[in-house]
């Protein structure tokens, strides 16, 4: 799947200047980063217990070797990172993992995590503006083809209700029509925090796609996040038989 994920990658020339897009976003944005792959890549494509943890942008540099010309392989550098760093962005989700599966060791082969917007004016804050998210996820749709590829049951968007336009307009080339099941704001700790999912269906109207958008984890009271993320996600996988893959 890691192999297919940065094919299509490649064969898009994400993050160079030979894709006109990515060119003419570079320039527009003052873009210094490289673009970064997926954090993690799950084992096989679509089966009915397979999540895809998406964050905002890509925070870092030089944190892979570069498989084509300004773009970064950076699977071990999430392997290691779900696995070890306190950051919230990888220590709730490694607690969720944890909590759905059982285990780290289990989960990881059902997980992949990415990011909405490739690349960055800077190394370590989001500093991402509307004119780069217009030319990552609108026009070269990178992170809409990444769902296409992996198939996930489930995705989950770390973003806050900052890209929600553009997660509003999404449909899913294998799927006809959505639902939104709930929009609001739930508690955690002495915060709320946003939460709104919604629900693909094929031409047979057998859901094919589930996502839940919340706030980003940090800043958020660890226990109460985890709880509330990971009780969703065992409340749609315990209604979804588990198929072959």
């Amino acid at each position: 799947m890691k192999t297919a994920i940065h094919q299509m990658m490649i064969d898009a020339r994400m993050g160079s200047n030979s894709n006109d897009l990515c060119k003419q976003c570079r320039a527009a944005s003052n873009h210094v980063t490289n673009a970064l792959g997926p954090y993690l890549v799950c084992d096989a494509e679509f089966s009915a217990k397979s999540i895809l943890f998406v964050g905002k942008v890509a925070r870092g540099d030089c944190l892979g070797p570069e498989i084509a010309d300004q773009l970064e392989d950076v699977t071990a550098f999430g392997a290691s990172s779900i696995a070890e760093r306190s950051w919230p962005y990888y220590a709730y989700t490694r607690a969720i993992i944890e909590r759905v599966y059982g285990d780290l060791a289990t989960g990881i082969r059902h997980v992949s995590f990415t990011n909405m917007v490739k690349c960055n004016n800077e190394t370590t804050p989001d500093t991402s503006d509307r004119t780069s998210k217009e030319f990552c996820i609108a026009k070269n749709r990178f992170i809409w083809e990444e769902i296409e590829v992996i198939r996930p049951r489930l995705v989950i968007f770390y973003t806050g209700t900052a890209y929600d336009e553009f997660i509003d307009g999404y449909m899913p080339v294998y799927a006809s029509t959505h639902q939104n099941n709930e929009n609001r704001r739930v508690v955690v700790g002495k915060k709320t925090m946003p939460w709104w999912s919604r629900s693909f269906y094929d031409d047979q109207q057998r859901e094919v796609l589930k996502f839940l958008r919340v706030g980003h984890p940090e800043r958020k009271k660890k226990e109460d996040y985890v709880d509330a993320v990971s009780r969703w996600i065992r409340c749609v996988f315990e209604a979804t038989p588990l198929d072959s893959k």
